[in-house]
């Protein structure tokens, strides 16, 4: 039993051996193919893969960078709005100092000569 061997019959025979190896070569080509664009599509799959990895990191590092950001950011509005009411509070004591001392000279000018 085993492999036929074409030349031990007639040409019918070594007909259908032949139909059968072409057939056997068409469906190894084709399993080629299917074999090349699995390993091609797996390939894709795994660049995706590292792809989408480089994309959650970085994600991950913006969502950081942004969570400094916005501390950062508070903290500096916060010593602003200080540094602000230090200022208002500076300009008030100056603008009562000014109105105590005209009220003052007007006392001394004005409420002197009335007694």
């Amino acid at each position: 039993m085993g492999t036929r061997n074409p030349t031990r019959y007639g040409s019918a025979d070594r007909g259908k051996y032949a139909a059968s190896q072409q057939r056997l070569e068409e469906v190894e080509g084709q399993v080629s193919e299917v074999t090349h664009i699995l390993h091609d599509t797996l390939e894709q799959s795994i660049q995706r893969g590292e792809k989408l990895d480089r994309l959650d990191r970085r994600a991950e590092d913006l969502a950081s960078e942004s969570r400094h950001f916005k501390n950062q950011s508070r903290s500096v509005a916060r010593t602003m709005w200080w540094k602000n009411k230090k200022w208002q509070v500076v300009l008030a004591i100056v603008v009562l100092i000014i109105l105590a001392g005209i009220g003052v000279i007007l006392y001394w000018e004005f409420g002197r000569k009335k007694k």
